[in-house]
């Protein structure tokens, strides 16, 4: 009978201490503290006393589930109180600013590399702190790197990328409260519908960011010229041109924010003649050539864009010509690659097809665009 309450002892100090090493509690180097007691009825072996099973209950298994809990009251209260280093959100912060300052000059795997590891360590805060201050502060910085990550996916095309980090900026954007990054969200998610050829949609999603009560007013232009030229490309003039009014009469932005390229006198021109283009108006390739000669030279995909849109609006007048920009646009697009380019160059090259497919230029566009001649 003594060897069942030495068993029961043995059992109970087994709980403890590997309670005690889950919980990471120390263990001194002679065991832990002896357990109290179990008495065990001599006459009746098969049954504990009452008393002893609440001994059990709060000597053998409780005392450690404390610990437990304690332990996890102090982990939490240590997450409540931790605030992050200031000195590391703040270079964080900067980064999202200088991220916008040097993505078009930067090749796309450095860029991706830099985004994915200042992401990371976003992440790694904001799961370090419970501080409401701090997390919406963090989940700001997280969702601006997210936005650029999904950016890359976009101008890449890649669109596992597009869109696996475009829900992630969209739902930092709802945590934070933040209309500058639900912005940008929305201007994205509406170009690659565009790049889609879902203008309608594209349309429907710039349009409601554009009507949002807290519209940020450094989005607010860019989100109007994606507005014109879906509203252009899905057929519909007078949407189109509404669009492009609502543009010219919102005022531009004094400096660069994070998120978005800084809409510019250059941009602005730029989506007139893509808007324009669009809609065969004979003044396109005035604002294309326009838009050629302001825009910076190291701005690539805009460079190579203006380029686009004039192919567009030769495309009924001067087909060679049309095709000729659009292979000029191409080769601009390949000291940084950009998908965009490809689409439009494309729309281009699909539209001269219908009429001019045995043109030389045409031809010439065709194999630039890597399509077999059996498919035009």
């Amino acid at each position: 009978m003594e060897a069942d309450g030495e068993l029961l002892a043995l059992w109970q100090s087994a709980v403890m201490e590997d309670t005690a090493i889950r919980i990471r509690l120390p263990i001194p180097a002679d065991g832990l503290p002896p357990t109290a007691g179990i008495t065990v009825e001599p006459h009746r072996p098969e049954e504990v006393r009452a008393t002893d099973r609440r001994d059990v209950l709060r000597l053998g298994v409780a005392a450690p589930t404390m610990a437990a809990a304690l332990a996890l009251a102090e982990n939490a209260s240590h997450a409540l109180s931790a605030q992050p280093s200031e000195w590391t959100v703040a270079q964080l912060d900067e980064g999202t600013t200088a991220i916008a300052e040097s993505y078009w000059s930067t090749p796309h795997d450095q860029l991706l590399a830099t985004l994915l590891d200042c992401y990371q360590q976003a992440e790694s805060i904001g799961r370090a702190t419970r501080l409401p201050a701090a997390q919406a502060r963090i989940s700001g910085i997280a969702g601006q790197y997210a936005y650029y990550l999904a950016r890359l996916g976009y101008h890449s095309g890649d669109r596992r990328l597009a869109t696996a980090f475009g829900v992630v900026a969209e739902q930092y954007a709802a945590a934070a409260e933040d209309p500058l990054l639900s912005g940008a969200v929305a201007g994205l998610r509406s170009c690659s519908a565009f790049n889609a050829s879902r203008y309608a949609e594209a349309a429907r999603v710039a349009e409601a960011a554009l009507r949002a009560p807290d519209v940020h007013e450094y989005t607010a232009p860019r989100l109007a010229a994606y507005l014109a030229s879906a509203e252009a490309a899905a057929g519909r003039p007078p949407r189109a041109r509404a669009a492009l009014e609502r543009m010219n009469e919102l005022p531009l932005p004094a400096t660069r924010l994070p998120g978005p390229g800084h809409f510019d006198p250059a941009e602005r021109t730029l989506y007139h003649a893509l808007t324009l283009a669009e809609l065969d108006d004979p003044v396109a390739p005035h604002h294309a050539q326009n838009a050629i000669e302001i825009y910076p030279s190291e701005h690539v995909e805009g460079s190579a864009l203006a380029w686009c849109a004039l192919a567009r609006g030769l495309s009924q007048d001067d087909p060679g010509q049309a095709a000729n920009a659009a292979v000029h646009a191409l080769t601009l697009s390949n000291t940084w690659p950009a998908a965009t380019v490809v689409q439009r160059a494309r729309r281009v090259h699909a539209q001269l097809t219908v009429d001019h497919r045995h043109a030389p230029e045409v031809i010439a566009l065709g194999k630039k665009l890597d399509i077999p001649a059996t498919i035009v």
